[in-house]
């Protein structure tokens, strides 16, 4: 993996917190240690150290060489490494936590507010939660209580919080309910956590799997933000689970959340950052202004081209629906292979078809690099949504995910042109891959979308795409408007 953070803010970390997170690893062996450091970048001294040189001093002398203006880099790539190799918990928290506290966060909700927000739940005798197991594995997966009932024992003086607050927490809130809000907060600090995880905490809280109640949800989203909009801050409806809403805390006057559905319309492959394994918080940190980031929530009806249009126009500042139309057209068209005539087929000719129904139509999205899901993220880790290139997308009415390839000679052939298994069996795996996460896939062969160069007229590949698209609306009840002919 290439580690790259480089448009991200530097917040002036200072390197002990960092050389206290690496020597605190637990007892790994010392070439795998190496090999985590080596891997985010750390400099080794020159020339190399005595090979009995420990842990401890190694890191240290280790992070002593990380340039001043790097530190803040490398503890970013250190964090997302140790929470790949399973061991975040131990020694990267409190790291975290000091990397999120530095930055300027501009949904920013200070200790007053917080407290102030607790004794509202509580007077409007807003419930804390409706799924108990749903409630620990969030605040499990947030950091803020132990791993199971005696995690403390394990952890010892490693773990950021009191001893026992899973049990506290079951005993007092879940069981006896005699506690209420501000308790809860003092139990997992919510007063002393960074402004970041208050909100992925407070996300949690009125999300769909800790309040599967739609009435429920909103009820507190009410109440919270009667307090919140005193800091300028707010729970805004961002999404879609299930058919529950889903809420981001951001700024108040901010045009959107930080959801980011859509990533696409690039020829090269973007650097995609997860910064919170928790939530859909990433970042795009090479060349983000060469792809197109679609932000807005995308409904029961899927991702029309009016949808689309609505976006780009608020995007690019146009008032001219016409100029709208047509220059986000062309940004799309222009993201497609030159060397891939068949690929420009088919995207021309979906929109020549559907014609003036084409703004109530589903979009056909060009070079999809990164489609969020919440249910593949939770089922199979957020790093499954990272390999699910598209060569074009359709959301559909009802959560319809159509994935449509247009095989070239790379799909099966290595470099120099010949058959290659390995590049088939590559091709089948990613196939099954996206039809586990629940997409329909349709495969065309280059040959089938080129014309006869002995026929100018050759009307083939035009029919065959027609009368596929006729067919997989009618498959999916969309109906097939006059306009498209």
């Amino acid at each position: 993996m290439r580690w790259s953070f480089g448009t991200l803010p530097a917040v002036s970390l200072s390197r002990p917190l960092l050389t206290k997170a690496i020597c605190q690893l637990p007892s790994i062996s010392h070439a795998r240690f190496t090999a985590i450091l080596d891997d985010i970048g750390v400099p080794r001294s020159t020339p190399l150290p005595d090979v009995g040189l420990t842990k401890a001093k190694d890191a240290a002398a280790r992070a002593a060489l990380v340039p001043d203006g790097d530190v803040d880099v490398t503890a970013r790539r250190f964090i997302a490494r140790v929470r790949q190799e399973g061991l975040f918990r131990e020694v990267a928290f409190e790291l975290e936590e000091a990397l999120w506290k530095a930055e300027a966060s501009p949904a920013a909700v200070p200790r007053r507010f917080r407290r102030e927000l607790a004794q509202e739940l509580d007077q409007q005798q807003i419930p804390i939660f409706l799924q108990a197991t749903s409630l620990l594995a969030g605040l499990d997966a947030l950091c803020l209580i132990e791993p199971h009932a005696f995690a403390s024992e394990v952890f010892g003086s490693c773990f950021p919080m009191d001893r026992n607050r899973r049990g506290l927490i079951t005993r007092h809130i879940i069981q006896n309910n005699d506690n209420g809000w501000s308790a809860f907060f003092d139990l997992v600090g919510a007063d002393e956590i960074s402004d970041r995880r208050f909100a992925l905490l407070m996300e949690l809280l009125v999300g769909p799997h800790v309040r599967p109640d739609v009435k429920e949800q909103r009820d507190l989203v009410a109440v919270a933000n009667s307090v919140l909009l005193g800091c300028g801050v707010e729970l805004r409806e961002s999404g879609d689970e299930g058919g529950y809403p889903c809420f981001t805390m951001v700024a108040k006057g901010l045009p959107s959340g930080r959801v980011k559905n859509l990533i696409f319309a690039s020829q090269n492959k973007p650097d995609i950052v997860l910064r919170n394994a928790l939530t859909n918080d990433i970042a795009v940190v090479t060349n983000p202004d060469e792809v197109l980031i679609y932000d807005r929530p995308i409904g029961r009806e899927g991702l029309r081209w009016c949808d689309l249009q609505s976006w780009w126009t608020e995007l690019r500042n146009i008032d001219d629906e016409t100029a709208a139309k047509k220059t986000l057209y062309e940004r799309l068209r222009s993201a497609l292979p030159p060397r891939s005539p068949p690929q420009l087929l088919l995207y021309t000719e979906y929109y020549k078809w559907l014609g003036a129904a084409a703004p109530d139509m589903p979009a056909l999205l060009p070079e999809v690099w990164f489609h969020y899901d919440p249910l593949t993220a939770r089922q199979r880790g957020f790093s499954a949504l990272l390999r699910q290139r598209m060569d074009f997308l359709l959301l559909l009415p009802g959560d319809g995910r159509v994935v449509l390839e247009v095989d070239g000679v790379h799909h099966y052939a290595d470099p120099s042109g010949r058959a290659s298994p390995a590049a088939y069996a590559q091709m089948a795996e990613a196939d099954r891959d996206l039809r586990l996460s629940g997409y329909e896939i349709y495969r065309f062969g280059g040959k089938e979308l080129t014309k006869d160069k002995e026929h100018d007229l050759d009307q083939r590949p035009h029919h065959l795409l027609r009368e596929f698209f006729q067919r997989l609306f009618k498959r999916h009840g969309i109906s097939i408007p006059k306009a498209a002919g």
